[in-house]
């Protein structure tokens, strides 16, 4: 009877090529042992038959008795393919380890594209997506790209819609801008350009209208520096210029004597815990070793595209930290506070001004040193207001 073909490929099986005058008392003596011969055929003067591979030494026993050579031509399933695969330990090792490489390479996102962007530009479409959670290394099975979407409309108002799809390693971002508003239209009533802010005029040059003021003259915030020239027919007239002032911001700081500073020492302490369904379980480092630490958390969500599940993986990490009391010389804190008081002025400047000097004041008190920087910048000090008398 001839066995299914699957328990001949588990069991293997061996096909052997018998020769000689003898071949149909081989055969017999094999039916009265109970060898399981199968798929007989004559191949020229010679017999082809298969045979379990556990019955080989026995096959040729009886063929000794029968008086035939018996030749082994092949060997087939299971069995077999194992001990090949035994002889290329090196080669099945190397394709299983690359097949992990491979597997592990594409589970991380390594590119993001933006699609759709028009007047945005590229760079703050990414940030955003960073800073939303997507970027080049993330996992791809914990992330939330309805997640993303919504963060990123929610940072980037000039969006309309935001759209995330996945495609193998390359995460594309779709976007719809905004339409951009219309330009408001020009007032109907004369403008005049008055004093922003107090200053020292240093330029005044006039486009359209009279100018008011002089280079010299000090000017203070809401003073009118150019009027308006008469009106023409047609179009409502505006005055028109550059003036340019000497303009001081102040910043102060104060740095005491003696105080406390905090510096982390290295030693970090993680916990590990997972939350299922708004129930927190603490996996390993419940207590926490340190009397004073900083603390993170970092979350990683189950769930792929629109299916969610209420589980969450939870990773918190201390920082040990290290309180010390620091004591500084006078000199000292005042090059602390002077950097403080000059940083505050800085970020008062606008952006297309000009800084020319700075002035320092400093004042001992007792156990601190209070520091005033005063920045003086040249900047437009020009602003349109509605005139409020007619030229």
């Amino acid at each position: 009877m001839r066995p299914a073909p699957w328990r001949s490929y588990l069991v293997g099986e061996i096909e052997l090529r018998v020769q000689g005058p003898g071949a149909s008392r081989f055969v017999r003596l094999c039916t009265d042992s109970r060898v399981p011969v199968a798929r007989l055929r004559w191949d020229g003067d010679a017999l082809r038959l298969k045979l379990p591979p556990g019955e080989l030494r026995r096959a040729r026993r009886l063929a000794r008795l029968a008086g035939v050579r018996v030749r082994l031509e092949d060997r087939r399933g299971l069995p077999f393919f194992i001990q090949g695969l035994r002889a290329r330990l090196g080669t099945v090792v190397g394709c299983l380890l690359a097949a992990l490489a491979l597997q592990g390479l594409t589970a991380v996102v390594w590119l993001v594209e933006v699609r759709g962007a028009v007047r945005l530009p590229q760079e703050a479409i990414l940030s955003a997506a960073r800073a939303a959670g997507l970027r080049p290394g993330r996992l791809r099975w914990g992330l939330d790209l309805n997640a993303v979407e919504r963060r990123m409309l929610l940072a980037l108002d000039e969006l309309s819609w935001v759209g995330v799809e996945l495609k193998g390693v390359v995460a594309t971002v779709e976007v719809v801008e905004k339409d951009p508003p219309p330009p408001p239209p020009p007032p109907a009533y004369p403008l005049e350009l008055v004093a922003a802010c107090d200053g020292i005029v240093h330029t005044v040059l006039v486009f359209r209208g009279q100018a008011l003021v002089h280079p010299g003259q000090v000017v203070s915030e809401g003073q009118v520096l150019i009027r308006p020239p008469p009106p023409l027919p047609g179009r409502p007239p505006h005055a028109a210029g550059l003036v340019r002032a000497r303009v001081w911001y102040t910043g102060e700081a104060a740095v005491p004597l003696v105080g406390r500073q905090d510096r982390m020492t290295g030693r970090v302490h993680l916990r590990r815990s997972v939350r299922i369904a708004g129930r927190v379980i603490v996996l390993s480092g419940r207590r926490v070793p340190f009397e004073l630490y900083e603390s993170c958390r970092h979350v990683l969500r189950v769930g792929w595209r629109n299916v969610n599940l209420p589980v969450e993986f939870l990773t918190d990490a201390f920082f040990e930290l290290e309180r010390k009391h620091r004591h500084l010389s006078p000199d000292e804190a005042a090059h602390l506070a002077e950097g403080l008081a000059r940083e505050q002025a800085v970020t008062l400047v606008p952006a297309q001004a000009r800084i020319l000097s700075s002035r320092v004041e400093r004042t001992d008190l007792a156990g601190e040193v209070r520091v005033s920087v005063a920045v003086e910048v040249l900047e437009d000090i020009g602003l349109p207001r509605q005139a409020v008398e007619s030229p």
